[in-house]
């Protein structure tokens, strides 16, 4: 790729069923509009609800098609793009929330054929916002296993409770065999209830061992290219043979590389990057970084942002609502959670994030490769509240 862009982050290979598909089609939104001459983007990808989904993007037209293949529900409609000086070049769809009335979505194209979206994936409602993300249909891994293989870190993007909450989340490790086999270890970012599916607490900051990745690990099985959409992957859980899920994958000859799996009706997905074989500085990783979001209050609602990171000192945000309210504020020192080579702290960020009582301290994870950025906040008692994935503009 002539940048290095995908995104993030960790695992929790749990148990899933197929679901009948039911057809649901959005309300009396336009069907994209388009001319041969017209640009036009398509992807695949999985939303964080679990689905598989594709996109139509019509860059000239500036319309879009989402089609959920998992269960038949299609969403269309026009976007603009934001003039906000710093978020230009993220697109807003105005979107009717029968709940909470209109409001904004966002969605980030990148160059290299991958988008990041909080549009409508599923039937709209009060909390239903998820963040989905896609690829290219254009990609091909074919031959590319060697470059796929390696230790990752990643994030399981899930509504499901852990250890007993909502507010406490899977992260962990896998290692990906070039012969078509992986195994992982999962971390919950809390100590909960540990009921079921439980997991040993720890955080990126506190984590002091990869070594793990020599012995058996939490799950394992096998994964393989697609034989028909070549920028999927097929991957299949020892625990439970027969059953087979969705992946999506892109890596470079430089080393980089990450990973989406789709785990299935209702249980979310895994976002994965590559530990570089060396650490990571802030200096390599300055910039301006422009994300799509979602955070937790009464429900899951959608916003974007952006991070300026200098290479040196403390960076700047600003950050757009649902409702186009718009806030800036400063971020703090960054601190690497090693052994980890690709993840950074902020602790104690200052966000206003609902526009209500003011600015409140949260806990700022970030994990970056190359051009990629994927972050994940808790307040200070650890729960988690918001989520996002960005690339260096």
């Amino acid at each position: 790729m002539k940048k290095f862009l995908a995104v993030l982050v960790v695992f929790a290979f749990v148990l899933f069923f197929n679901c009948s598909k039911s057809s649901q089609s959005s309300p009396a939104q336009p069907e994209p509009t388009q001319a041969p001459s017209d640009v036009q983007k398509k992807y695949s990808g999985s939303a964080s609800k679990g689905d598989l989904i594709t996109f139509e993007i019509n860059q000239t037209q500036k319309t879009f098609k989402i089609t959920n293949e998992t269960t038949s529900y299609t969403y269309s409609n026009s976007y603009t793009d934001l003039t906000v000086p710093e978020l230009t070049g993220v697109h807003k769809a105005v979107v009717n929330d029968p709940n909470a009335g209109t409001i904004n979505c966002y969605a980030i194209e990148l160059a290299d054929g991958i988008i990041c979206a909080n549009f409508p994936t599923s039937p709209l409602g009060a909390g239903a916002h998820y963040i989905s993300f896609g690829v290219s249909q254009a990609f091909d891994n074919t031959g590319k296993e060697n470059m796929i293989a390696g230790d990752y870190i990643g994030v399981h993007v899930w509504d499901q409770a852990i250890n007993g909450s909502t507010a406490i989340k899977i992260w962990g490790m896998i290692r990906v065999d070039a012969n078509g086999r992986w195994k992982l270890k999962n971390y919950a970012t809390n100590t909960g209830d540990n009921t079921i599916p439980p997991a040993d607490p720890a955080t990126p900051s506190s984590y002091g061992n990869v070594s793990y990745v020599a012995g058996a690990g939490d799950s394992a099985g096998d994964w393989a290219i697609s034989g028909t959409n070549k920028e999927r992957l097929k991957v299949w859980d020892d625990a439970n043979p027969g059953t087979t899920l969705t992946g999506y994958a892109f890596a470079d000859a430089s080393g980089n590389a990450a990973f989406l799996l789709d785990m299935g009706p209702n249980q979310g997905f895994i976002m994965a990057l590559k530990e570089p074989a060396a650490a990571i500085s802030q200096a390599s990783m300055a910039g301006t970084y422009k994300y799509v979001d979602i955070w937790y209050h009464s429900g899951a609602w959608p916003g974007a942002g952006n991070y300026t990171i200098p290479s040196s000192g403390t960076g700047t945000y600003t950050h757009i609502d649902l409702s186009g309210n718009t806030t800036n504020g400063n971020l703090t020192a960054m601190t690497q959670c090693a052994p980890l080579t690709n993840m950074f702290l902020m602790s104690n960020v200052q966000i206003d994030s609902d526009g209500v009582g003011g600015p409140e301290s949260y806990n700022v994870y970030l994990a970056v490769l190359e051009d990629v950025i994927f972050h994940f906040i808790f307040d200070t008692n650890g729960d988690f509240v918001s989520y996002g994935i960005g690339v260096k503009q």
